[in-house]
């Protein structure tokens, strides 16, 4: 399986992945970027998101980046999409396109799958407050961190005055 990235420049982190832990992570990464959209040019993740469900903010929002409509859960998500939209950082990303098991049966949907320019691969969860998040949810998140750790593939949370695709969510 050959891995790549942007104009079909093989991405190194992908092809010398040996860990075989990594391996799914990895195939989720390849396969978000290879899947086609749509008939209606919407780039749905494996968690899909239903547009108009009542109660709920969705959106669809028009990507040049990623070449098609990308499907969002909320107005925070969508003013994301235009961070990374704008950013010089990002060459493409997708929503809620790898699944991360966790122990206990539980599972994680990063809101966002994004490809910097520089090859690399980050998921991103975005949330209006990262002071406000409960101590059990950051404890979620450093699992996510470590299931993600053999895949050399960052998480980061972005919240209010931490926009920044570049910037490290631990400070």
């Amino acid at each position: 399986m050959l891995l790549q990235h942007g104009a079909g420049i093989p991405c190194q982190q992908l092809l010398h992945a040996s860990d075989e832990a990594a391996r799914p992570i990895l195939a989720q990464i390849d396969a978000a970027f290879r899947h086609p959209p749509s008939v209606a040019n919407t780039l749905h993740g494996v968690r899909r998101i239903h547009q108009g469900a009542r109660g709920r903010s969705t959106s669809l929002f028009p990507s040049r980046k990623s070449g098609g409509a990308i499907p969002l859960e909320s107005k925070l998500e969508l003013a994301y999409a235009v961070v990374l939209e704008r950013s010089p950082a990002v060459l493409r990303y997708r929503t809620q396109v790898v699944h991360i098991p966790l122990p206990a049966g539980q599972s994680a949907f990063p809101d966002f799958l994004v490809e910097l320019v520089d090859g690399g691969f980050e998921l991103h969860e975005v949330k209006p407050s990262i002071a406000h998040l409960s101590r059990a949810y950051l404890d979620r998140c450093e699992l996510i961190i470590s299931v993600l750790q053999s895949a050399q593939v960052p998480f980061r949370l972005c919240g209010h005055g931490r926009w920044s695709p570049a910037q490290d969510a631990s400070g």
